[in-house]
């Protein structure tokens, strides 16, 4: 009769904890389904037009390579850079040491 309820006891135990994973299961999806997608900048543009320069650069200087590698890091000076400013507040850090909360503000 004991190794019944001992049995019992182990599959209440067993129930709570597949319980508690498929709780933790269903808030790990919910934070998913939260997560911003993230948007990869399409640099084909870019990598055609630096593919272009390179291949002027070396149609007009084909002596030293030296040169070229001079002449191609001109060109890549010479391009448009892209900058993102963002400022970010930790919320509560005292509180929330295991799971720290940021605030991004793009500017």
């Amino acid at each position: 009769m004991t190794e019944l309820n001992e049995l019992s006891e182990r599959m209440d135990s067993n129930e709570e904890i597949i319980d508690n994973l498929i709780k933790k299961t269903t808030e790990l999806e919910k934070q998913v389904v939260k997560m911003p997608e993230v948007n990869i900048p399409d640099y084909s543009a870019t990598l055609n037009t630096i593919i272009k320069e390179l291949a002027d650069i070396k149609r007009d200087n084909k002596s030293d390579q030296l040169n070229l590698l001079n002449a191609i890091n001109g060109k890549l000076d010479r391009l448009p850079k892209s900058a993102t400013r963002q400022f970010r507040l930790l919320l509560f850090p005292e509180t929330n040491q295991g799971h720290i909360t940021k605030l991004y503000l793009a500017g």
